[in-house]
């Protein structure tokens, strides 16, 4: 089964009402600057390859991040490299929004 048959059985019609095949990231992605884009792609991911993360990445305006996963498959990240994800993702945030107002 290719993988956008894939993402059409698990995703598509079912959730979004929409054809997978009709979504293009990497058109709307350079409109979401100037706003901070993160992505975040395990190298042996099958299911959406590192190409099309290297073509985001590509596509997205500043300021932007790529972070790859090595050896993590799809959204295997956060499991396969606990200490590496969580740090970079507070990070990201905590530049992208700054720091929450404490309490004195």
């Amino acid at each position: 089964m290719a993988n956008s048959e894939v993402v059409q059985r698990r995703f598509g019609m079912a959730i979004t009402r929409r054809s997978p095949h009709r979504v293009a990231p990497e058109e709307r992605i350079g409109k979401l600057a100037p706003r901070p884009v993160l992505i975040i792609h395990g190298t042996r991911d099958y299911l959406i390859t590192p190409r099309h993360a290297e073509r985001l990445y590509q596509a997205a305006g500043e300021p932007r991040a790529l972070w790859w996963a090595e050896g993590s498959e799809h959204a295997q990240a956060r499991f396969d490299h606990p200490d590496a994800f969580y740090p970079l993702v507070v990070n990201f945030f905590l530049e992208a929004i700054g720091q929450p107002n404490r309490p004195k």
